[in-house]
């Protein structure tokens, strides 16, 4: 507005200077009478209204203008032009207090808005700070939470390998008590019944001469009872005898009959004591029947009870294999329910389904104990059993003393029935071993089938120590990434306080777009943080799924066994049900393998889509650093290297107090390396036969390398991975350098002359901090020479923690130490372990024996260089 009026002034004020011009000329060439110099000055004002004569015309022509009408009537105009320019100067004055007036508003206004940004300037950046403080405070809250949940993980994690170590113990234990036990009482039971094999056959005899007797006495009592009426017929006889004597001759004929009917019933009496005799030995063939088939019918109850109590333990079994597998598919879906939430309810979800697992491990655990209990009584019960049984068999025998005294005079009459039972017992023995060898032969099929599972278990076992590896070492990178970015943004905050000061104007825009970059960083730190956390409860609840089901599958498999080998006795008489068993097991076992190379194989696929994902997500984190650091660029011109050397130089103590507690764990693994060296020497050092060559270890012994070391393959991967969580997690706690440090002096050298002193000081700093990252760089490479030292004792770590090695460890420390007849037992889990052939096993065995025996021959070892066993030194 004011350069317009400027410029409208201008315009008149030439326009007055050249009717001024024109008066000066027309006064020159005409007198002019009656007019002031101020109507001239101001009738030249109107010049530019009024078409006038340029002064060449005027000059040319002074005769035409030097009337007096003519003078007059320009005078008029002029008056009226000077009126005409009054007024419009009046109205350009009124307009300038206008003008005025809205300029003192305007810069009122303007003080009052300038008042008002900067009241909402400093308020914006209290409100900034306080929630970059918030965010920061969350941010380290996080943190901790993520610190505690892993140290909670790693304590789980030890007292779930606790609880493994003393289960196995336990196992172990309870193992050897069941088998000492079953040895026991297949004694005890032998013992019984041969004791009542023994006691049924002298009761027989017993119930056959008691039957014999009573019979003898029943006829002696009808004979006595016969002859007792024959004598009181006599006698009345002789009465009749005597007061009939007189009339004999009439009566002889009466007595001739009577005499008849005496012998017929004399014969009558022989046949019914024979009839009598016949009846007593159909009684005692009826009775010994009757023995026989109740002894069958026990028999057959046994056998009916073990059957229903294999079928209950099969229904019970098969009851809750539903109810496990009934709550897995609830948690499914109730997982797959849960997918679709987002936020708060998932981790809700997440949360309940942990609570869940929790108390199902509870309730596990009662479970336990409780079995714990039941055996213990169990135990307790057959103990007492075991001493009640032992009261009676010392009182059998006593009963047997006796007896034996009264049946010496009868075993001579059995001696042939013995002879017959002796055969038949021969031919029920040979049966027996027959019998006995095909429960061996389905015995080592059970166990390389168990060997093959338990492979298959350290296999899985293997694979879940990568992955959480894995996932450790992600964890770590991801943890490094978030320190490196909240140094950023602290390092955004300083320039950005700066920059305040400096750019006032472009204040909004820069705290928009700082706003903005931020909420996005944060979504996407949130994202990243629930992604990662609920990848890992689903690998871990996945994991401790699997391994919870299979230590119920074996531990329901090693029931099975023991209830196989506590049931050999009664192997012998259901081979075929047995056999019908096995390969319904063996079916069961395939499917239960392809069910697990099927969970192997999408697990698998499972982590190739998780890798895909991170691959992703860290490309957009990249894309948004790459951004950011664009954004950096601008404002990392003008700050001082001061900082970023002290940094450097904190770096470089940090690293090197790194170094020196490194070089004491390392002097430490050093020593145990030497000390198991050692220990190993003096292991593998063999005596020297005179007759023998030199023999390499290494070469005469893979078995050792397939069974001594197991999975040898596995281990560098896990010291790499190792080497790689310690890499990660040993630049934790250290400040980044800048990455645009070495851009950074280019502007400085561009803006500054080659002499002055800032540029002298720039160089400085530089070459220093050069220097700096140089140490930096060989502290590294220090670090990561030496790391490689670690693998050697990773290696021996994983051995010693290694489940097969103890087991191996503790069974050959038993068979060692143990006697003869106990090794024998033991040289089958030797022989499974150490994977012994046959003809090994039968050597092993075949010694064993020799040497428990007073007489026998030794056998065929070899001799010379393919001797297995070291001879006598004499």
């Amino acid at each position: 507005m004011f350069a317009k009026l400027k410029k409208k002034i201008e315009e008149q004020g030439g326009n007055v200077a050249e009717g001024e011009k024109f008066n000066n000329s027309g006064n020159a060439s005409t007198p002019r009478k009656g007019i002031s110099p101020l109507q001239s000055s101001f009738g030249d004002e109107v010049s530019v209204d009024t078409p006038l004569q340029s002064p060449t015309k005027q000059e040319e022509n002074p005769e035409t203008v030097g009337t007096k009408e003519e003078v007059l009537n320009l005078l008029v105009r002029r008056t009226e032009q000077c009126k005409k320019l009054e007024s419009k100067i009046s109205e350009y004055a009124s307009i300038i207090k206008e003008k005025n007036k809205a300029i003192e508003k305007l810069e009122g206004s303007l003080e009052k808005q300038q008042e008002a940004t900067d009241k909402r300037v400093q308020e914006q950046n209290e409100q900034y700070q306080l929630s970059r403080a918030k965010l920061s405070e969350g941010f380290t809250l996080a943190l901790q939470k993520k610190d505690e949940e892993k140290q909670t993980l790693i304590d789980r994690v030890k007292q779930l390998e606790e609880e493994k170590s003393l289960r196995f113990k336990r196992e172990e234990e309870s193992d050897e008590l069941q088998g000492l036990a079953a040895q026991e009482t297949a004694k005890i039971k032998h013992m019984l019944l041969n004791t009542q094999e023994e006691l049924s056959k002298v009761k027989a005899e017993l119930e056959e001469k008691s039957s014999r007797l009573q019979s003898i006495e029943t006829a002696k009592e009808k004979s006595d009872t016969e002859l007792k009426t024959a004598q009181t017929k006599l006698q009345e006889l002789q009465q009749a005898c005597e007061m009939l004597t007189e009339e004999n001759s009439s009566h002889t004929q009466l007595v001739g009959k009577l005499s008849n009917e005496k012998e017929a019933l004399q014969g009558k009496i022989d046949q019914l004591t024979a009839q009598i005799a016949e009846k007593t030995s159909l009684i005692s063939s009826l009775e010994e029947t009757n023995a026989e088939l109740e002894s069958q019918q026990q028999g057959i109850t046994r056998n009916f009870d073990l059957h229903k109590s294999k079928t209950t333990k099969l229904l019970e079994e098969k009851d809750d294999h539903i109810e496990k597998l009934q709550e897995r598919i609830q948690m499914l879906e109730q997982r797959f329910q849960d997918q679709n939430l987002e936020g708060d309810d998932r981790v809700q979800a997440m949360e309940n389904e942990r609570n869940t697992l929790e108390k199902k491990l509870e309730e596990t655990r009662q479970q336990l104990t409780e079995i714990k209990s039941t055996w213990s009584d169990k135990i307790s019960h057959l103990e007492q059993q075991i001493s009640h049984l032992n009261q009676k068999i010392i009182e059998d025998s006593e009963e047997l003393a006796h007896s034996q005294k009264l049946t010496e005079t009868v075993r001579e009459n059995f001696t042939a029935q013995i002879h017959q039972l002796q055969s038949k017992l021969e031919d029920a023995e040979k049966r027996a071993e027959e019998n006995w060898q095909l429960a061996n032969k389905k015995d080592q099929l059970y166990g390389k089938e168990k060997a093959d599972l338990e492979t298959q278990l350290q296999k899985v076992k293997f694979d879940k120590i990568d992955v959480e590896n894995n996932l450790r070492a992600k964890v770590d990178s991801l943890e490094s990434q978030i320190l490196s970015l909240e140094e950023a943004k602290e390092y955004e905050k300083s320039n950005s306080d700066i920059k305040v000061s400096q750019f006032e104007s472009q204040q909004q825009e820069y705290v928009d777009k700082l706003l903005q970059v931020e909420k996005k960083m944060e979504e996407v730190e949130a994202e990243k943080d629930k992604h990662m956390v609920k990848e890992q409860e689903a690998v871990i609840s996945s994991m401790t799924s699997e391994m919870s089901e299979s230590k119920n599958s074996i531990k329901e498999r090693e029931k099975e066994f023991s209830s196989c080998n506590k049931e050999k006795d009664d192997l012998c008489l259901r081979n075929a049900e047995l056999s019908q068993e096995l390969s319904q097991l063996r079916k069961d076992l395939e499917s239960q393998i392809q069910q697990l190379k099927s969970k192997n194989s999408e697990k698998d696929e499972e982590l190739e889509k998780l890798r895909g994902e991170i691959s992703k997500s860290q490309s957009e984190i990249s894309e948004h650093v790459t951004k950011l650091e664009e954004f950096h660029q601008l404002h990392e011109q003008n700050t001082n290297h001061s900082s970023q050397i002290t940094e450097l130089e904190q770096q470089v103590t940090e690293l090197q107090d790194q170094v020196a507690d490194k070089n004491k764990a390392l002097k430490k693994q050093e020593q145990r390396l030497s000390d198991l060296k050692k220990t190993l020497q003096r292991e593998l050092k063999v005596q020297a036969l005179p007759n023998d060559q030199p023999m390499d270890i290494r070469s005469q012994s893979p078995q050792r390398d397939q069974i001594g070391v197991p999975n040898t393959t596995q281990a560098p991967q896990f010291s790499q991975q190792q080497l790689d969580s310690f890499q990660n997690g040993g630049s934790r706690g250290r400040a980044p350098p800048s990455p645009n440090f070495s851009n950074n002096a280019t502007p400085l050298e561009t803006n500054l002359s080659a002499g002055s002193p800032a540029v002298l000081h720039d160089i400085s700093s530089v070459q220093h901090s050069a220097r700096l990252q140089d140490r930096v760089k060989s502290l590294q490479d220090s670090i990561e020479g030496r790391a490689n030292i670690l693998n050697s004792a990773a290696n021996m770590n994983s051995l010693e923690k290694d489940i097969n090695f103890q087991y191996l460890k503790h069974v050959v420390m038993k068979f060692m130490l143990s006697r003869d007849a106990e090794a024998v037992q033991l040289i089958r889990a030797v022989s499974v372990l150490l994977k012994f052939s046959a003809e090994e096993q039968k050597l092993i065995r075949e010694t064993l024996e020799w040497k428990m025996s007073w007489f026998g021959s030794r056998p065929a070892t070899g001799g010379g260089q393919r001797a297995k066993y070291i001879p006598p030194s004499f």
